[in-house]
């Protein structure tokens, strides 16, 4: 007998899923009577499972009602992933500096999901400090990376502002003071939880 199948496929994933579905058949031809091939799917699943990512084989066999054995054929399926992870994280952050600080303690996390295996995101903060140090007066990102099993690589941003709403601390003057021709009068030194000149 002749073994003819339906080609070889080669297709993405399903939407949400870590295989496809793929429709598969073959026919057989013969001077004689011969029934419907038989197919053995390289890992084992029936012809209609999923075909997972990878290369999987199907080898098409038959033999005609006189015994006759047709030569294997072989069909092979390439399901590719392209599917990127999606990446969710805390949410941007606009948040004032903490008593006494030039900056706020900022919680940050973020997760990922994928069709196929993924894991945790890694962040990088844009003034390359830890996640979990002080975030400074003004705005900071962090840029959010993961790369599932197939290597589709994906990013995503979180901003965090952090304003400064402490008041300088001015000493407290003398109340009452003598002028005379030669006083002088020193102006007290303010105090604030940020650097920098004060006025």
């Amino acid at each position: 007998p002749v073994i003819t199948h339906n080609g070889d496929q080669s297709v993405n994933t399903d939407s949400g899923q870590c295989g496809a579905t793929v429709s598969v058949s073959a026919t057989a031809t013969d001077n004689c009577n011969v029934p419907y091939p038989t197919a053995t799917r390289s890992d084992g699943q029936n012809l209609n499972a999923p075909y997972p990512v990878g290369v999987t084989t199907i080898s098409w066999d038959i033999t005609d009602e006189n015994n006759n054995e047709a030569e294997t054929l072989t069909q092979t399926i390439t399901v590719t992933d392209k599917e990127k992870p999606v990446i969710t994280h805390n949410g941007d952050k606009n948040i004032n500096n903490d008593a006494g600080e030039c900056g706020a303690n900022v919680s940050v996390s973020a997760t990922a999901t994928d069709n196929c295996n993924v894991g945790n995101p890694t962040g990088i903060r844009s003034d390359g400090q830890n996640l979990n140090a002080i975030y400074p007066v003004g705005t900071t990102t962090i840029t959010w990376e993961v790369t599932d099993e197939n290597e589709n690589l994906q990013t995503s941003v979180q901003t965090i502002i952090v304003k400064d709403k402490e008041a300088p601390i001015v000493p407290a003057l003398e109340e009452n003071i003598t002028w005379g021709c030669e006083y002088n009068v020193e102006a007290p030194i303010a105090q604030d939880n940020c650097d920098g000149e004060i006025i």
